[in-house]
């Protein structure tokens, strides 16, 4: 608010104690006094008249607090700096201006806004005051604090030195005229502050990107609209991302949830992304996690979702995706909750993988192919489990292409084994094939375990006559062959296996497979 004339002077902080009239010409001697004097704590300086500013002309530095009023402004002249030694108190508005500059100095942390510079405008591209605040903080560390929405057109680089802190409700989304194809950068460097994001979203790149980063311990309210959410990038300059957790909400409109952008032996270790969902993705080849460039040298690597729905006719979704022609070597990916609202064309798992470790929650049935194998040399750990009210039992026949069913399964190959098809009587000592639809069947299976079996009638009481597996053969399509021996000392009888008229029995196998190539 303006004013016509100029109220008492407030205290011995008051700048006009060393210059009477603010805006009579270069207000830095006086504010050199001011910081030089005993009887300051900080230096107050207001729109005491209605033409008031303070005009730096010459280079000041302050080791004193500046607390400025609501609309006084801070007008540099070409050549001026005025350097920081103490946290600043300025109002959240354009403070800042002229061809001069602030630089802060010590070592911090500063807690600084980009309304500084430009102004509170969620229409305004807010790139050149952020660019202003990392040249002021060039030399100590500093927090930006964004809030409300803030418009980017070229992508923010954040450094050790230089972090970012979300208000409630924030975000960074790129300008209507000239986006920003990608949101945050992280650049290399170990980050030792636990840093809350904004929420990133609307970007055509990535709307974070971790380059060499170590150390890293960061929440995300939201990522979503982007061609990806998270980008782990190495490079020759940066060929490790080490020790890091963020957690994250993946919202809808996202192509990769999470791109491993990698050189071939590159490590990242010790990295783990956490995630409570995972929503509507973007059209076309869209994944949870994707991999591409080489293969990484990956240890203590994991993704984890609380719970997926990728629901999209559009999407050609895939839980776990490699463009890498050779096989990715350990990767954990997890759905802990509720994975479901796959369409035609969804997949779990596509490309070549070496021990990739997947454990699920399915929701039901998943309608298309489940594993799309590209390379040789991948070997799958696969334990999941699923919503029971939902899901259908496999089926087996005596005879080849048994029904292919629902394309679900658990580290379980469940068969339905109606009493019919053990006729007449099964002489001890010998053996008989079935066939079962079992989605890792994929023609590529070179080593398959299936531990001895059990008959469970629906009624929940166990019956075994003495059948155990005496091998598993993959046949291709989905289809396993699966040899059963009776080892009960007898012959056993229809009579062994009858159950109440309407009861079957379920023939749970212990599984364990290793595909394209394992011995």
């Amino acid at each position: 608010m303006q004013v016509s004339s100029a109220p008492a002077i407030c205290n011995a902080n008051d700048l006009r104690n060393f210059n009477p009239s603010l805006n009579s010409g270069d207000d830095s001697p006086a504010l050199k006094r001011a910081d030089a004097s005993p009887s300051t704590t900080y230096i107050y300086a207001d729109k005491f008249n209605a033409g008031a500013s303070l005009n730096i002309k010459t280079s000041v530095s302050l080791g004193k607090p500046l607390v400025t009023g609501r609309f006084l402004s801070v007008k540099l002249a070409a050549g001026a700096v005025l350097t920081l030694s103490a946290q600043p108190r300025f109002p959240r508005g354009r403070v800042i201006s002229g061809a001069g500059r602030v630089v802060f100095s010590g070592p911090g942390p500063f807690w600084i806004l980009p309304d500084w510079w430009m102004g509170p405008s969620s229409n305004t591209d807010a790139s050149v005051a952020l660019a202003a605040a990392r040249a002021a903080c060039a030399s100590t560390l500093c927090h930006i604090i964004v809030t409300g929405q803030t418009r980017l057109s070229s992508p923010l680089t954040l450094t050790p030195s230089l972090l970012i802190w979300g208000s409630a409700r924030s975000f960074l989304t790129g300008t209507t005229s000239a986006p920003s194809p990608d949101g945050l950068i992280l650049a290399p460097g170990t980050y030792a502050t636990p840093l809350t994001l904004p929420y990133l979203t609307g970007f055509s790149g990535s709307a974070l990107t971790l380059r060499g980063v170590r150390g890293l311990r960061a929440y995300v309210p939201m990522l979503s609209s982007s061609a990806v959410g998270l980008q782990l990038a190495t490079s020759a300059a940066a060929p490790a991302i080490v020790d890091n957790q963020l957690e994250a909400f993946f919202a809808t409109g996202l192509g990769h949830a999470v791109w491993v952008n990698a050189r071939a032996g590159d490590t990242i270790s010790a990295t783990s992304v956490y995630s409570n969902f995972l929503l509507r993705a973007k059209s076309g080849a869209s994944s949870g996690v994707y991999f591409s460039g080489g293969a990484p040298a990956l240890s203590n690597f994991k993704v984890s979702f609380s719970a997926i729905d990728p629901a999209n006719t559009g999407s050609t979704f895939a839980l776990v995706r490699s463009g890498v022609a050779a096989a990715v070597s350990n990767v954990v990916a997890e759905v802990t909750a509720w994975a479901g609202g796959f369409t035609a064309g969804a997949t779990l798992v596509i490309g070549a993988f070496n021990n990739l470790n997947l454990v699920m929650k399915l929701s039901g049935p998943i309608s298309s192919k489940v594993l799309a194998f590209t390379g040789a040399g991948a070997k799958i750990n696969w334990d999941a489990s699923w919503n029971r009210d939902s899901a259908k039992a496999l089926v087996a026949t005596r005879t080849k292409n048994p029904p292919i069913g629902d394309m679900i399964s658990t580290n379980f190959a469940v068969v339905k084994l109606p009493a019919a098809l053990i006729t007449g009587t099964w002489p001890k000592g010998t053996t008989r094939t079935f066939y079962i639809n079992h989605l890792m069947a994929n023609g590529g299976m070179k080593r398959i375990l299936m531990g001895p079996g059990r008959l469970q009638p629906a009624a929940s009481f166990i019956v075994n006559p003495g059948l155990v597996v005496a091998g598993v053969q993959d046949l291709g399509s989905y289809n396993l062959a699966v040899t059963l021996k009776n080892t009960l000392g007898r012959s056993i009888t229809k009579a062994d296996v009858t159950l109440p008229t309407g009861k079957t029995y379920d023939l749970y196998f212990n599984l364990m497979v290793g595909v394209g190539g394992i011995a």
